[in-house]
């Protein structure tokens, strides 16, 4: 979605950001947890 984004000249500044959320919250051991674990985490991004 990113590289397609930028082919297209569209920011990316929104799935950027939601993507490294994402890998700090798998990295931080929540890859298991449901999505409500997540979005716990974004809360805190």
């Amino acid at each position: 979605m990113i590289a397609e984004s930028k082919a297209r000249g569209i920011d990316t500044a929104l799935p950027t950001y939601t993507r490294t959320l994402v890998a700090e919250a798998l990295a931080a051991g929540h890859g298991h947890d449901s999505y409500a674990r997540l979005v716990e985490h974004f809360s805190r991004g």
